[in-house]
């Protein structure tokens, strides 16, 4: 499928924009760097592989459902390899349109799209469904503990130590995201929860469809209305209920029966099952990983992990959060009296106090009274100083109500003016892209709408329940 997709969809598409290799027209790429791909990528399998735990039967039906993926594959790029002069001459034609000083004409653009359509896209969702089929069939070989670690895995060189505990794969659950969602959700501030509980559905439903297939538009309104309620409903919970029926509900937001999909307008969208398990030359490396371990001493217990409890790395990342935030305000302290904006006896006292709070062991104590100071400082105007504090501020209010760090934790300057932050169900508070928001303003010289910004978010947080 990795050839298709790159032949298909990355070279081919103007849908796609993409930065232009650094090769000659007409030069080859040096062997070398493929070589490297290929062995990042077969490693990052095998790393997969020996997380999941499989037995030979699933090995057996995997085995072949990847090597018929790869038929899928082949047959997709003779098909466009045969019928490309064309569609090719057409691009070539568009190319040298530009390079002019009146740009291309309407009918080479219309020509390129009609060509695009039926040259790229046309095909690309006819293997899509056939691949998608075998994808379906895969998620069938596989337990959903392993599902899950199939969902969960980012490309690696060297796994995760939780990756090759088997204890810890066979509690996984496919429901953990639903149910770590619906957590958040019960403990939002109510009014940010009148805000996103119809975004987040949208984005329920939208990825549900990206998986099974668009819905007709009466279904779609159905579902909308039958998870509105359940999210109010799990709102509605006692904690003690809550943690009897969050499975359940948790099992509602996963919508999609495994036996039902919709095809009305769709245009299936591939996940990581496929491109994990079935693509790129899969089949191979799960042939030889079989005989690997046939020939290797069955394995009865996986690595005990190792490093700080999990308690106490969380308080570590409060009093991380909580220096970052009483640090930078001390420096505020002198950008203020620098410019004459604060006496030097006010910036004397107010250095005492936050002195005096880092060496409290109340944390609660330490975040309202650098969180007065701070607001005493913003009240003179807005420094780089002050704006930064405000970030560690945020870090350890996410720490202490135990939310997914997400986007809101991201270190300044990972996000870059004009590229919005990625929304998704990770961003399902909305906070995320407020965060965004206040790094463009940041990025654009305009601290107070940034500081402004991103004390509305600590309020949002703040009020979440423990």
């Amino acid at each position: 499928m990795k050839k298709i997709l790159i032949a298909l969809t990355l070279l081919m598409s103007v849908a796609m924009c993409r930065a232009l290799p650094l090769l000659e027209e007409g030069e080859a790429e040096d062997p070398s760097i493929s070589e490297t791909r290929r062995l990042k990528a077969e490693i990052s399998l095998l790393n997969l592989l020996n997380g999941l735990y499989l037995s030979n039967d699933q090995l057996d039906k995997l085995i072949a459902l990847g090597d018929r993926a790869e038929a899928v594959e082949r047959r997709a790029l003779k098909d466009f390899v045969a019928d490309s002069a064309p569609y090719l001459s057409g691009l070539k034609s568009l190319r040298d349109s530009l390079y002019t000083p009146t740009g291309s004409a309407p009918e080479l653009k219309k020509a390129a799209q009609e060509a695009e359509v039926k040259h790229v896209m046309g095909p690309r969702d006819v293997m899509a469904e056939e691949s998608g089929r075998l994808e379906e069939e895969a998620r069938g070989v596989l337990s959903e503990a392993q599902v899950a670690v199939v969902e969960g895995f980012k490309p690696c060189l060297i796994p995760p130590k939780t990756l090759s505990d088997p204890v810890a794969v066979g509690q996984l659950t496919t429901t953990d995201k639903e149910e770590a969602a619906l957590d958040v959700m019960r403990r939002m501030p109510e009014d940010l929860y009148q805000k996103r509980r119809q975004e987040v559905v949208r984005i329920v439903l939208d990825r549900g469809e990206r998986e099974k297939g668009k819905m007709p538009a009466d279904v779609r309104r159905g579902m909308e209305g039958t998870l509105l309620k359940k999210l109010d409903e799990a709102r509605s919970l006692s904690d003690a209920d809550f943690g009897l029926k969050k499975k359940d509900y948790a099992k509602e937001f996963q919508l999609f029966d495994e036996t039902v999909v919709y095809h009305h307008g769709h245009k299936r969208e591939l996940g990581k099952i496929h491109r994990f398990l079935l693509s790129g030359g899969a089949a191979r490396t799960l042939r030889r990983y079989k005989d690997a371990v046939a020939k290797a001493p069955a394995r009865t217990q996986g690595e005990a992990p190792v490093g700080e409890d999990p308690a106490d790395q969380k308080a570590k990342a409060r009093r991380g959060a909580m220096m970052r935030f009483g640090g930078a305000t001390m420096q505020a302290i002198k950008e203020y009296m620098d410019s004459g904006k604060l006496a030097k006896s006010e910036a004397q006292r107010l250095r005492q106090e936050l002195k005096a709070l880092k060496e409290s062991n109340d944390q609660d104590k330490q975040y309202a009274g650098v969180s007065r100071i701070a607001a005493r400082l913003a009240s003179l105007g807005v420094t780089p100083k002050l704006v930064d504090g405000a970030y560690g501020r945020l870090a350890y209010l996410c720490h202490k109500k135990c939310l997914p760090p997400g986007p809101l934790l991201r270190p300044k300057g990972a996000s870059k003016k004009g590229r919005p932050a990625k929304q998704g169900s990770a961003d399902i508070t909305g906070l995320g892209a407020m965060v965004a928001q206040a790094r463009d303003y940041e990025d654009s010289g305009s601290l107070p709408l940034a500081y402004r910004t991103l004390s509305q978010v600590a309020s949002y947080l703040e009020r979440f329940k423990e």
